[in-house]
């Protein structure tokens, strides 16, 4: 495994253990619909709100352009990964 994934690993299970500790956690267990090129139905997950001047969710699932996974990234838009997002949201 990279150095650099090992380090954002790191900061997520850090990110994690903060927040549990901290808030109250509602767990989602269900079975995601199956939409692939759902592009345009990705609602506030894929356009953010503008209402709380938020950006969208989905960004951070986003890999860094240095990665070079540009053409995977439209796995992305698909409905199971819009419930997904939503839910670790």
């Amino acid at each position: 495994m990279a150095p650099a994934t090992k380090l954002a690993i790191a900061e997520s299970r850090k990110q994690a253990n903060k927040i549990k500790a901290e808030e109250s956690i509602t767990v989602v267990i269900g079975n995601p619909p199956y939409k692939e090129k759902a592009l345009k139905r990705g609602g506030w997950i894929v356009e953010g709100s503008s209402a709380n001047n938020e950006p969208p969710p989905l960004n951070a699932w986003l890999p860094p352009k240095d990665w070079k996974l540009g053409t995977h990234v439209k796995h992305l838009h698909n409905l199971y990964i819009y419930f997904w997002r939503w839910a670790t949201w």
